[in-house]
């Protein structure tokens, strides 16, 4: 590595660390909330309606590929590697292809098609009987309908 790439990269590193020790940090405090309230998730699209979202079982892909586990991986969120090569790509921008790659008009649009379809294919085949795509009792939307005065 050259001088001028390894100072840039190193750079990027340092302007994408704070803010995720930052949003790290929030999850944290959110999730030790979440789990004092007695809710079953911290995240908030399922939360705040019951309805998995879009990444619903990611983390437990992640943890699966940890466990050297590739087809439970595969189970929980087939998108799993999705997050580390966007990461890549920020990361390593100062390579030609690579920087095409990020700056190019269709990839993000693509990448978000491709996320929204394995959601909708997901959802028909597992909702809401399947873990991680099940349906949660305990969200707000039904909390307050359930308060509505009758």
């Amino acid at each position: 590595m050259n001088y001028k790439f390894r100072k840039n990269l190193l750079q990027r590193i340092k302007n994408l660390l704070i803010p995720i020790v930052l949003v790290g940090v929030v999850l944290l405090i959110f999730s030790a909330w979440t789990k004092y309230q007695g809710y079953p998730t911290i995240c908030p699209i399922k939360l705040t309606t019951g309805l998995p979202c879009p990444g619903c079982g990611m983390t437990r892909a992640h943890i699966a590929l940890l466990n050297l586990d590739l087809s439970q991986a595969l189970y929980y969120h087939p998108l799993f590697f999705v997050p580390a090569g966007v990461f890549a790509i920020f990361l390593f921008q100062d390579i030609r292809w690579v920087y095409r790659l990020h700056h190019s008009k269709w990839f993000y649009p693509l990448l978000v098609m491709v996320v929204i379809g394995v959601y909708i294919y997901r959802m028909l085949l597992r909702f809401p009987f399947e873990e991680p795509l099940e349906y949660s009792e305990k969200n707000f939307l039904k909390q307050i309908w359930d308060n509505i005065p009758r």
